[in-house]
């Protein structure tokens, strides 16, 4: 029995389908490779993206708002604490934020600072004129406004009681 011959002569005609194979394989794995590279490099191109937006977001989004002094504070002999705030933001435009704020002292704890009522003064900016009527009633003065937010009425065992007189900007 005799072996086959495997040596190729000059001239012997090699099949073109193992050959073809070969190259196929080939450019499969190069289009593989070069699909993968793209993939990588569009992904890694959009997080950059979203990073620098989120980056530009909270950059223009940045607290600028201003507070400017506030109101005296008054103090009632529990040590209970009001007073007006005044904040102006500028951001695209300016907006003025007027507040009256209330932080209640009860031995042994100290309550959270607490927004009474947001408003906008009418005309020349008035700070709202605030007083203890006794330990547990505060009067809050707020003069014209041309709106104010929902109030609280009574924060603990504190009331509230508030006068304005809502007007029309000029």
């Amino acid at each position: 029995m005799s072996l086959p011959d495997t040596n190729v002569k000059d001239g012997d005609h090699i099949p073109t389908s193992a050959v073809d194979g070969k190259d196929r394989q080939t450019l499969r794995r190069l289009v593989i490779r070069i699909v993968k590279w793209t993939i990588g490099i569009v992904c890694s191109c959009a997080i950059f993206l979203f990073l620098g937006l989120f980056a530009l977001i909270g950059y223009l989004s940045r607290d600028t708002c201003d507070e400017a002094i506030p109101s005296p504070v008054v103090r009632n002999l529990s040590g209970d604490t009001a007073e007006g705030q005044f904040e102006a933001c500028t951001w695209i435009g300016t907006v003025i934020n007027e507040s009256v704020t209330l932080q209640i002292h009860r031995y042994p704890r100290l309550w959270p600072r607490k927004v009474l009522i947001d408003f906008e003064s009418v005309g020349y900016s008035r700070e709202p004129i605030l007083r203890w009527i006794d330990e547990k009633t505060l009067s809050v003065d707020l003069g014209d406004v041309s709106w104010v937010s929902s109030r609280i009425e009574k924060a603990g065992d504190i009331k509230i009681v508030y006068s304005y007189r809502v007007v029309d900007k000029p």
